[in-house]
């Protein structure tokens, strides 16, 4: 109640969401204790709420003064881009790709104002581009753990740049560490038209995947398992960061953070409150998110898989389980469809309508592109086996993950196209779905991730 009691008052400059939440869940705490939590909250983001987005269009001119990297850099076409507050306002900032300026740098620049193109959806409440007409220079260097996340996505980005096949540059680092600079327009658009844009997002599947990874390798120590669990906290930050530290993979982090440490403290770990945790952190962190779409799908699709979606049991015998693990992803893919349908339709104007299949051809081959490509690149002292890895595993996977997109993208009915529509619309279909919530009694055992 806490978490959405808190993107409700957030949220009270995007009145549709506020009208969502007052049909839904006042009626559904009425009466009970958790509806003194949910005003409690609500209030505490109207407090802290963040501006509207501006009603008005920067046309250009130029910015001179200082400004504050808010945001991890990521990897575009055009080099590197950021979000900055200068001066009251956000921007989004684009920098060469070497440059070294990171996530909490204080710097000073001269720069044009562009306007955002009518395609480009404000993520962080941007008003407008910068493009600086000489070198940024950095007055104040921010925390070093951003520094260190910076310099370890590079040193993976140089060494498959270095070693894989040029066509799978660009595939292989966004992949592995959301670096999609390097991916063409039309490959894009086709993860888009496949509803596989998140493998190459700032996913909370590539943490669940690394987390996976990390866990069996550390759980293999000698180490006591707190120490073995800190290991893992600091590891899986430090990928976060690396990879853009957006709030899906914030999201992420925290869940398998608070399962893997309820072990710890004797508790049975609980996905939903671990959700709402997470969402709690992110929102006090930077109250914006609650406006960005990356905010609302990830914790859309997140939210509806635990209410509507289940895994199956361990079942004996290979051919059993991979049954039932292919069941459970068709229905975690359907559920995550369904969640998110809505708004990519509003925000986009298409659903895709083949995303089961396509997430059922190449989720379960990204699980080892990822972990062979950083276990390749970990293994680079010892070239000829980390080459070995990149060329026999990694490169033949991600061939097929490149030959699925391509291919399914180019159905001409891949895609259900919609006309803009009213925002109110979104409140009726979220309010029939959340009627479908029945809800269910915790069994009184049941197994965990680990």
């Amino acid at each position: 109640m806490v978490f959405l009691g808190l993107c409700a008052g957030l949220s009270s400059g995007f009145s549709v969401w506020n009208v969502f939440f007052a049909l839904v869940f006042i009626p559904l705490v009425w009466g009970s204790r958790s509806l003194a939590f949910l005003i409690v909250a609500v209030l505490f983001g109207w407090f802290f709420r963040p501006s509207p987005l501006p009603l008005v269009t920067v046309l250009g001119g130029i910015y001179e003064g200082p400004a504050k990297v808010v945001t991890v850099p990521s990897s575009v076409r055009l080099g590197l881009a950021m979000v900055v507050e200068a001066k009251g306002k956000r921007y989004r900032l684009y920098l060469p790709k070497d440059s070294p300026i990171n996530m909490g740098d204080e710097v000073f620049l001269r720069a044009d104002i562009v306007p955002l193109t009518p395609t480009t959806i404000p993520q962080r409440l941007e008003v407008a581009s910068l493009r600086p007409q000489r070198p940024v220079e950095r007055v104040h260097e921010g925390f070093v753990g951003w520094k260190a996340a910076m310099l370890v996505r590079k040193s993976f980005v140089g060494y498959i740049e270095q070693y894989s096949q040029p066509v799978l540059v660009g595939l292989l680092n966004a992949l592995s560490f959301n670096v999609t600079g390097d991916l063409g327009g039309g490959f894009f658009d086709a993860l888009r038209r496949t509803g596989t844009v998140h493998i190459v997002s700032a996913s909370g599947l590539h943490v669940t995947i690394v987390s996976a990874a990390l866990a069996w390798l550390l759980f293999l120590t000698p180490f006591p398992r707190w120490l073995q669990l800190t290991a893992l906290t600091l590891l899986l930050l430090l990928y976060a960061a690396s990879a853009g530290f957006h709030p899906p993979m914030i999201r992420a982090v925290v869940m398998v953070l608070v399962g893997s440490f309820a072990y710890v403290f004797g508790r049975e770990p609980d996905a939903l409150s671990a959700m709402s945790l997470a969402g709690v952190g992110n929102l006090i962190w930077e109250p914006e998110a609650v406006g960005a779409l990356g905010f609302q799908l990830s914790y859309l699709a997140v939210g509806f898989l635990l209410v509507f979606g289940s895994l199956g049991g361990v079942e004996a015998g290979l051919f059993k389980r991979i049954l039932s693990h292919g069941g459970s992803l068709v229905r975690a893919s359907v559920v995550a469809t369904l969640a998110t349908a809505p708004l990519l339709a509003f925000t986009f104007g298409e659903v895709p309508l083949i995303s089961v299949i396509s997430n059922l051809l190449v989720v379960p081959v990204l699980v080892f592109v990822v972990v062979g490509s950083l276990v390749s690149w970990a293994l680079s002292g010892v070239l000829s086996l980390a080459i070995g890895v990149l060329k026999v595993v990694v490169e033949p996977l991600s061939g097929w993950i490149f030959a699925v997109v391509e291919t399914t993208g180019s159905w001409s009915w891949s895609v259900l196209h919609f006309p803009p529509f009213s925002p109110y619309w979104l409140v009726f279909v979220y309010v029939c779905m959340a009627a479908l919530y029945v809800p269910k009694k915790r069994p009184a055992q049941f197994s965990t991730f680990w």
